[in-house]
């Protein structure tokens, strides 16, 4: 894994999103056919060898501390989550974690607020996707800034 990492990155990509668990079958008849929990030492062990790459780690994050847990542990500049996320859309929100005295730094949107205004003004969301695109990063900024006017970011 770490060898395909390494090639990954120098083909040039610009980030790798891990989810460290290995397959029970290569035939998935059900939803728990994967093998135990995500070994997130093996992306701790990535990240240490790629420090100035972006990591994204991926697995075992129902809560909020799993959050927090996954990246003191592996160091990912990242987390992800797949089921989580379905059953609790605020997963990432500390105010809304587990435990309130508690935060990772999040993303700030001024990437995305940049991309919207260069589509904006070159004219280049002509295609549906790129409207779409565009009108859902529009609601995503004007959350964050309400969020942000409230004082409770």
């Amino acid at each position: 894994t770490l060898e395909l990492c390494h090639q990954l990155r120098d083909a040039g990509a610009s980030l790798i999103a891990i989810h460290a668990r290995y397959r029970a079958s290569w035939e998935r008849t059900s939803a728990g056919a994967r093998d135990g929990p995500a070994m997130l030492d093996q992306v701790q062990k990535i990240k240490e060898s790629m420090p100035d790459f972006p990591i994204i780690s991926n697995g075992n994050v129902i809560t909020y501390d799993d959050v927090v847990n996954n990246q003191t542990l592996t160091g990912a500049d990242g987390i992800m989550s797949a089921e989580g996320i379905l059953n609790n859309p605020a997963l990432y929100l500390p105010r809304y974690g587990d435990d309130g005295e508690r935060s990772i730094e999040l993303p700030k949107l001024s990437p995305l607020l940049n991309k919207v205004e260069q589509n904006q003004s070159s004219g280049s969301t002509s295609d549906k996707a790129g409207r779409k695109l565009n009108k859902k990063l529009r609601e995503i900024i004007a959350i964050e800034k309400k969020i942000a006017e409230s004082g409770e970011d």
